[in-house]
C-alpha cells in the first residue's frame, strides 16, 4: 500500500493504494468567499452550527446556488419515523416495452415516475435526468454510462447535480442523475438497502432509455453521500451483479465510485454521540427515523443514546464493512466478498474520502461522515480478490463539495476510468 501526495507517484495502476491530495488555495478562497456571502441570510451564516436539520439542508442549498459547479450534495438531516417495507429481492431484465425514444443531444430529458410505479419503500415519486452528448462520443454511442445517486437531500429533479454531470458529458460520457424519493424526509425513513427495489427500477428505466445513445460496454455506479452508502448495501443485499447483471453491470465493465458514503451506521451513530459538536445533534434523530427506534432522542452516549440505545432495526444489512463481527455498539456485516461481486468480471471500486480540513465536525464545511467509514469499507474490500479497490483521500474537501469536478475527486475519477482503458 503507497500513500500519495498529487503528482508524487502513479498510483490508480489498479492496485491498492491512498492518494491523498493537498488542499487548492483557490478553492479555499472560494469557500470563504461563500461564507461570507451566506452570512446575511434567513438561515444563519455558515460559520455557525445548524441546530435544526433543515437549516443545514437550506445552508447547503445556498452553497448549490452560490457555486453549482462545486456543490454537489447535501447532508442527510432530516428525521422521521417510518417503518421499513419490504420488497422482492430479484427483479426482471429490462422488458423491451420500456424502451422510450432517443435522448435529444446536448438536452437534458427529465423523467418523473409517480408513486415510482408502486414500488415501495413509501409512495413518493422517484426521478431521473438524462444527458447524451454525442460530439463528445465520437459522434455516436458512449461506450460509458453514469448513474450517479443523490444525496440526502434529493435534488437530481432540480437539477442541482447538472453543472457537474456536464462536466462528465463532455468526458464522453453518458450521464443520468437519479433520484429514489422526492424529499429529503422521506429518504431518511428507510435503511438504505430497502431503497432496493427503486434503485433497480431507476437502473433500468435509464438503460432503456438510453437505448441507442450508449452501446452497453461500461457501467459506472456513482453518488455521493446517501448516494454512496445506499447503492453498495443494495447491491449487496440482491447479489446484484450476479443474480441482476442486465440491469447492474457493463458487457464489458462495470465500476463503482462511492463519494463519502457510510459503511458502517451504527458505529457512525455511536461516534456521533460521543462529539462535542452541536452541528453533530440532528444527526441522532435521523438515525432514529431511519432505523426505528424511537427514543431516546436526546445526543449523549453518556444516557444509552448511541446505536438507538441498541434498538431498532436494519443496521445490519446497511452495513457494507465485509467480514465486521458484532460489537457492543454495531452488528455484523451479513455480507461476504461474493456479495459485492460479479461472476464474470471484475468490479473496479472507488471510495473517496472528503474529511473538511479544519472546519468544524458536523459543520456545513466540514466533516460529516469521518474518514474511518471509507477507510474500513476500503480495508474490507481490500479483502476481496473478486475485486479491485482504489481509494483516494481529499482531506481539504468539506462533505458538502465532496465529488465536485475541480478539486474534490470529480476530474480525478473521470482520469481513473481512463487510465482502465475505459
Amino acid at each position: 500500500m503507497r500513500i500519495c501526495a498529487d503528482n508524487d507517484c502513479p498510483c490508480d495502476d489498479g492496485g491498492m493504494s491512498i492518494q491523498r491530495s493537498r488542499p487548492a488555495t483557490a478553492f479555499l478562497a472560494l469557500l470563504a468567499a461563500l461564507v461570507v456571502g451566506c452570512g446575511n441570510n434567513t438561515h444563519g451564516s455558515l460559520d455557525g452550527d445548524a441546530s435544526e436539520p433543515d437549516d443545514l439542508i437550506d445552508v447547503l442549498a445556498d452553497i448549490a446556488d452560490s457555486a453549482p459547479e462545486l456543490a454537489d450534495s447535501a447532508p442527510e438531516l432530516a428525521d422521521s419515523d417510518a417503518a421499513p417495507e419490504t420488497t422482492p429481492d430479484i427483479a426482471p431484465d429490462i422488458p423491451p416495452a420500456e424502451v422510450v425514444s432517443q435522448p435529444v443531444a446536448d438536452t437534458w430529458q427529465a423523467v418523473d415516475l409517480p408513486n415510482c410505479e408502486g414500488i415501495g419503500p413509501g409512495s413518493e415519486a422517484c426521478h431521473y435526468r438524462l444527458l447524451w452528448r454525442p460530439a463528445a462520443c465520437a459522434g455516436g454511442a458512449c461506450s460509458r454510462l453514469l448513474v450517479y445517486w443523490a444525496g440526502g437531500e434529493q435534488s437530481c429533479a432540480a437539477g442541482a447535480y447538472d453543472p457537474l454531470l456536464e462536466k462528465w458529458a463532455d468526458s464522453g460520457v453518458l450521464v443520468a442523475c437519479a433520484q429514489p424519493f422526492t424529499t429529503s424526509d422521506e429518504a431518511g425513513r428507510y435503511p438504505y438497502a430497502d431503497e432496493l427495489e427503486r434503485m433497480d427500477l431507476l437502473t433500468r428505466k435509464i438503460r432503456a432509455h438510453a437505448n441507442t445513445a450508449w452501446d452497453g460496454r461500461y457501467l459506472i455506479i456513482g453518488g455521493v453521500s446517501h448516494g454512496a452508502t445506499a447503492p453498495l448495501a443494495a447491491i449487496a443485499k440482491s447479489r446484484a451483479f450476479a443474480t441482476r447483471p442486465g440491469v447492474w453491470t457493463g458487457r464489458d465493465g462495470t465500476a463503482v465510485i462511492l463519494f463519502d458514503g457510510i459503511s458502517d451506521p451504527a458505529r457512525l451513530e455511536a461516534s456521533i454521540g460521543l462529539s462535542s459538536s452541536a452541528g453533530c445533534a440532528p444527526w441522532h434523530a435521523r438515525f432514529v427515523g431511519r432505523y426505528g427506534a424511537k427514543a431516546p432522542l436526546v445526543h449523549d452516549c453518556g444516557n444509552d443514546a448511541c446505536y438507538c440505545a441498541g434498538g431498532g432495526s436494519g443496521w445490519d444489512i446497511d452495513t457494507t464493512v465485509i467480514g465486521q463481527t458484532a460489537g457492543p455498539n454495531w452488528p455484523a456485516s451479513p455480507y461476504t466478498c461474493a456479495d459485492i461481486a460479479a461472476p464474470d468480471q471484475k468490479v473496479q471500486y472507488r471510495v473517496v474520502s472528503c474529511g473538511g480540513g479544519a472546519a468544524e465536525p458536523c459543520s456545513a464545511l466540514g466533516d460529516i461522515i469521518p474518514d474511518d467509514q471509507q477507510t474500513r469499507l476500503v480495508d474490507a474490500l481490500a479483502t476481496c480478490p473478486e475485486v479491485a479497490i482504489t481509494y483516494y483521500d481529499h482531506p481539504g474537501c468539506a462533505h458538502s463539495l465532496c465529488g465536485s469536478w475541480d478539486f474534490c475527486g470529480g476530474e480525478k475519477a473521470r482520469d481513473w476510468l481512463t487510465s482502465l482503458g475505459w
